[in-house]
């Protein structure tokens, strides 16, 4: 009975500790306009780090969040601001989830 009692308490401890970091929900952030599939869309962006599912990617925009499917390691800084390049790209899936619709780069350049 007393081990049942000390795993249950480890495991509350374990929540607790697990669900004090707050990390943005997608529910949390605006989601961009629909992009038409490979239709370019240039704008300006700040690349948010989100610590989520092992670490997602989001271009906040002044239209709205967008899923990135990948950000090339030099451009990945938290608060970077960006000129972009993107066109949604469909039939993929993302763990993210972030900003909908997902999309790929086509360029991106530092400001």
């Amino acid at each position: 009975m007393r081990v049942s009692f000390v795993r249950v308490l480890l495991a509350c401890v374990v929540t607790i500790a697990c669900g004090c970091e707050k990390a943005p929900t997608p529910a949390a952030r605006r989601a961009g306009p629909a992009l038409t599939p490979y239709q370019p869309f240039a704008t300006t962006a700040t690349l948010r780090f989100v610590a989520l599912e092992g670490g997602c990617w989001v271009l906040d925009t002044p239209q709205g969040s967008y899923d990135p499917l990948s950000v090339p390691s030099q451009y990945q800084v938290d608060g970077l601001q960006v000129s972009v390049v993107m066109h949604a790209d469909t039939g993929v899936v993302s763990l993210c989830w972030m900003g909908d619709p997902l999309v790929s780069l086509d360029s991106i350049h530092a400001r």
